[in-house]
């Protein structure tokens, strides 16, 4: 259908700039298929940070080259694109996008063995960036054709500063028009920084301003439109535009590009200012810009592409660095008092009483009664939000979490064995199984408790067992024997493979967290059967038959035995880092905005139900600020910037 392409530029390092560009490809996203040109040859290659980062694995994917690599977009130019022996067509066809994602292409300048993909004065020079512009040309063309039925949204990481392939890249984009190219320069609040900002922006503006210019010109002598009477004095003055008019004559469908009446700058051109000071977001401490900009024309064009309100401060703004001193612009701050609002007794009397009431549970032998009472206490909770107005952030909260829920995932998943009990024979009991049952488990618990070393773990293993044989009741009453028999059998196999019994509680834990991302291969019922006493008169048909049927069965109750037993162990530790969590978010931020962001929600799965690892409340910390701090430059972008240009 059509594409629009963003250049993402700064005129020194460090400002934010791949930031914002993220950001940006993320929220286009919801507009149509979105591609991320690394460009920025001074910086960190964007496929490994995207590909195993945490808050950006889950948005974006990382292209692959032929070799089934990431494609680094140096290596492709210098290997097949500058020998003439690549089709960029029939490549993108060949490499893998995803139209719900951000499909990426970095550039790493650096090989494996630290040598260079290429000479980066190369890059600098004319020749050289026109051929890489070249490349980057054909691939947004491909990236076009491969979602032909929408617009697509290709995004440029530019290197800071002007020069190289920045500078013809901008040829490129004047070449496109304001309608298709789009440029967004981010800037610190340092003068220099802002200053050197301004001027580029300027000439942006001013370039693109001529064209739109002289195409009115060469419409008019087609007696399209008016005649400018100042377009001879532009021209005298300046040779590249009497070159460019030249270009018009020879190249028509150019002028298309520059149809435009009273484009506001706004249309094509933007600044962000990136990395402000925490301290001046509630509005205490606030720069002159007037003063730091010193040019009236500047400051005019700053108002415009920075969106500065009434009060005389830009909209494109974000509060980021809590780091960031004052030393680079001291001179520019104006102070004003403001009063700090909000009333957190209520939120910090909660948290305290149910951290309080979680440490009581800790001692409690009974750890079926302890996992009930954090389920109620959870349970609690999310009413507590809801009643309060935390709507989003009880609606955020995953199911999974709850204290009780590895009991009742097994309890579902032995309920659904139903068909497959109704045919093992009724004749295949022995009359005291049951009892052989209970025998054995108490067995269990009475070498583990004999052993002086299982620790913690004992009640949790007591609970688990005393769970499993409570499993038997629920199904129908003629199949209740059935069950009670197999899940003797399964728990028998499960604690055979429990090698860590004995073990203190981190060498167990350690042991299930293991245990968790492996399976269990039929080929190994055999060897659990063996030792089970429990069916040592049926032993053979429960190997050949049994075992058979109940493959993929036993494989899933292993796991769930596992995942449960972590659970127990795990669950005021679970319940206080899910309060750790929520405590960050309740009070401090408005109540219809409190939502907990997809990647602390990932964190929290993961530490409480998949990979349990261990919780950090300075990692979950910084995953809500950083996730925070992105939603913001995320609606900064699409009220400031998208919404005129989208």
């Amino acid at each position: 259908m059509s594409f629009k392409i963003y250049s993402i530029e700064s005129r020194k390092g460090g400002v934010g700039k791949t930031t914002i560009a993220l950001n940006l490809a993320k929220v286009l996203l919801d507009k149509g298929p979105v591609l991320l040109l690394d460009c920025d040859i001074t910086g960190t290659s964007l496929s490994e940070p995207t590909s195993n980062s945490l808050q950006w694995a889950r948005s974006c994917n990382v292209v692959k080259g032929e070799e089934g690599t990431n494609l680094n977009l140096l290596s492709y130019f210098v290997d097949k694109f500058t020998n003439g022996v690549v089709d960029i067509d029939k490549f993108v066809n060949k490499v893998i996008l995803d139209r719900d994602r951000i499909n990426v292409i970095g550039s790493d300048i650096y090989n494996d063995d630290y040598t260079t993909v290429v000479d980066p004065r190369l890059l600098m020079d004319e020749l050289h960036s026109y051929w890489l512009k070249e490349l980057i040309e054909q691939i947004v063309c491909s990236f076009e054709k491969s979602y032909s039925e929408e617009t697509v949204h290709v995004i440029i990481d530019n290197s800071p500063g002007y020069v190289g392939l920045c500078q013809t890249l901008h040829n490129y984009m004047y070449r496109l028009g304001p309608e298709k190219a789009k440029f967004i320069l981010v800037s610190s609040v340092d003068a220099q920084d802002l200053q050197a900002c301004l001027s580029a922006s300027n000439e942006i503006y001013q370039s693109i301003e001529n064209r739109i210019r002289v195409a009115r010109y060469y419409d008019s002598l087609n007696d399209k439109g008016p005649i400018d009477s100042n377009i001879e004095e532009l021209m005298d003055k300046d040779g590249s535009l009497r070159r460019f008019f030249f270009k018009l004559s020879d190249e028509e469908y150019l002028v298309s590009n520059y149809q435009v009446n009273n484009v506001d700058v706004r249309h094509y051109l933007r600044i962000v200012l990136n990395k402000l000071p925490k301290k001046m977001s509630d509005g205490s401490i606030q720069v002159d810009y007037k003063k730091l900009i010193q040019d009236k024309q500047k400051e005019e064009l700053f108002s415009k592409i920075a969106s500065v309100n009434d009060e005389g401060l830009p909209q494109s703004v974000v509060f980021y660095d809590e780091k960031i001193s004052f030393q680079y612009f001291q001179k520019y701050i104006v102070y004003h008092n403001k009063a700090k609002e909000g009333d957190e007794s209520y939120w910090k009397g909660r948290f305290k009483s149910l951290h309080q009431q979680n440490k009581d549970t800790v001692l409690n032998d009974d750890r079926l009664k302890t996992t009930a009472t954090l389920n109620t206490l959870y349970e609690n909770l999310v009413k507590s939000l809801i009643d309060k107005n935390y709507n989003y952030m009880a609606s955020s909260m995953d199911e999974s979490w709850a204290p009780k829920h590895a009991l009742i995932t097994m309890k579902d998943l032995v309920s659904s064995w139903s068909e497959k009990l109704s045919r093992i024979p009724s004749n295949f009991y022995v009359g005291d199984t049951i009892s052989q049952l209970h025998l054995w488990n108490e067995n269990i618990l009475m070498e583990m408790r004999d052993s002086g070393s299982a620790g913690n773990t004992l009640a949790d293993v007591k609970a688990l067992v005393s769970y499993v044989e409570s499993l038997a009741n629920f199904g129908r009453s003629d199949q209740s024997p059935k069950l009670f028999l197999l899940l003797s059998v399964l728990l028998h196999a499960v604690f055979q493979k429990y090698h860590y019994l004995k073990a203190p509680y981190v060498e167990m834990r350690s042991f299930l967290v293991e245990q968790l991302s492996n399976s269990i291969r039929e080929d190994n019922w055999g060897k659990y059967v063996e030792r089970s006493e429990i069916v040592y008169n049926r032993r053979i048909w429960v190997k050949n038959t049994m075992c058979p049927m109940f493959a993929k069965e036993f494989n899933d109750f292993y796991v769930s035995c596992c995942n449960t037993l972590l659970r127990l162990i795990d669950v005021n530790n679970d319940f206080d880092a899910l309060l750790t969590t929520i405590q960050l978010y309740v009070p401090g931020e408005p109540s219809s905005e409190a939502e907990l962001s997809n990647e602390m929600k990932d964190y929290l799965t993961d530490v409480i139900c998949l990979k349990k690892s261990l919780f950090n409340d300075s990692q979950a910390l910084n995953i809500k600020n950083y996730s925070k701090q992105m939603e913001k430059i995320q609606n900064m972008l699409k009220e400031q910037v998208l919404s005129n240009w989208l």
